[in-house]
């Protein structure tokens, strides 16, 4: 547990150092136009979706999760220091695409880890262990974009945040090695009577997963909607300015860190589908304000708000998913992945669908709509379930 705590910690400290800047280093250091920026952050998400898949196969095959996180935070350091090294148009794009994604398996990786240690643990247990280490991510978030901000001001060049990630990605390599157990050995009789990995995609294909891939990444989009139009909704009608923007994030960051414990420790008299309805009503106000605010103290305010319910939607969805397959710890890891990829999805829709016949305020009403709809689908999962 506490060997995930501080290896996932350098990991979001390594993302959190990058991921702010890597627009402007594809864009304006390395010189891709818009349009090739896309294409190359669309691949990485595609590369890091069938890495997600295919290694979490695998280390449900073999019983190993430490060997393959080994290999993916080496292949971090090996992605983010090409990039720091030699900046070219195709460096950054075969690195973005290749080491830079893999290396984000990471994340599912530990979650999965988790999960396979997790024999003795209660189910409450399990999810307090979850919350905490998913808790680390947004420590990182709260902690290095702005430091990293500071430093790049010195320097003038946005490519020493990828030195910075590939310090850190090497400080998460060299954690695993030191403080991760070995995995236990998994004997041929017990290796042969495992399905074939076949067997384990048809699982994924299933109509109960399917469902509830869809209801979560329903609930989930909203978070990659508000990235996209909170920006925009603050610099224009809320009157704001970039740096509002950047206390903001950082404002409702902390939230999410303090109050994940809170919504964990309600989880222990609530039901899940419970907490994603609290949740996401309370998001939904938050987007809804969204769209009618003209005040810069609206901004804060609405932004309180919706931090006590973000801090349940990047969390809660977590243990939910990790539960869906629950003998098969990588696979039913790699579901995060794929609702990640579904949610941006369905975020980026919406946003294109509601501005194309009307303003920022109808796309975050929509994206209201959109995190209730998933609350119903996973209600109506779960009560024929049960």
């Amino acid at each position: 547990m506490r060997a995930s705590t501080i290896a996932i910690l350098f990991y979001g400290f390594a993302g959190a150092a990058t991921t702010p800047y890597q627009p402007l280093v594809g864009i304006r250091v390395i010189g891709l136009s818009d349009f090739s920026y896309s294409i190359v952050a669309f691949c990485a998400v595609i590369a890091n979706l069938a890495a997600s898949i295919a290694i979490g196969l695998v280390s449900d095959r073999f019983g190993r999760y430490r060997a393959p996180m080994l290999f993916v935070t080496a292949l971090g350091v090996l992605g983010f220091g090409v990039v720091w090294l030699f900046p070219s148009l195709w460096v950054f794009a075969l690195a973005t695409i290749g080491p830079i994604a893999l290396f984000n398996v990471v994340s599912t990786l530990l979650f999965a880890n988790i999960r396979n240690h997790s024999n003795g643990m209660t189910p409450l247990e399990l999810g307090d262990s979850i919350t905490i280490v998913r808790m680390a991510i947004s420590i990182a978030w709260i902690l290095v974009p702005g430091l990293v901000g500071l430093i790049l001001s010195g320097t003038g060049s946005p490519l020493t945040a990828y030195a910075f990630a590939t310090l850190l990605s090497l400080c998460c390599f060299i954690s695993i090695v030191i403080m991760m157990p070995h995995d236990h050995k998994i004997s041929v009789e017990n290796r042969s009577a495992k399905s074939s990995s076949l067997a384990d995609l048809q699982r994924l294909a299933s109509p109960g997963v399917i469902a509830r891939l869809i209801g979560t990444s329903l609930i989930t989009s909203v978070l990659h909607l508000n990235a996209i139009a909170l920006p925009l909704i603050v610099t224009g009608r809320g009157g704001g300015t970039i740096e509002d923007v950047g206390m903001v994030m950082g404002f409702v960051a902390a939230l999410e860190a303090v109050l994940m414990l809170v919504w964990a420790r309600i989880g222990r008299k609530a039901s899940q589908i419970s907490i994603f309805f609290a949740a996401s009503v309370l998001y939904a106000i938050y987007l809804v304000w969204l769209a009618f605010l003209s005040t810069r103290w609206e901004i804060y305010a609405a932004s309180a708000i919706g931090g006590i319910g973000a801090a349940a939607i990047v969390s809660q969805p977590i243990s939910y998913l990790l539960g869906i397959i629950h003998d098969r710890p990588g696979l039913s890891a790699s579901l995060i992945a794929i609702n990640m990829f579904i949610a941006g999805g369905i975020g980026t829709a919406l946003f294109a669908i509601g501005t194309s016949f009307s303003g920022y305020g109808t796309v975050t009403i929509m994206g209201a709509i959109a995190g209730l709809a998933g609350v119903a689908v996973l209600a109506r999962v779960e009560h024929k379930r049960n």
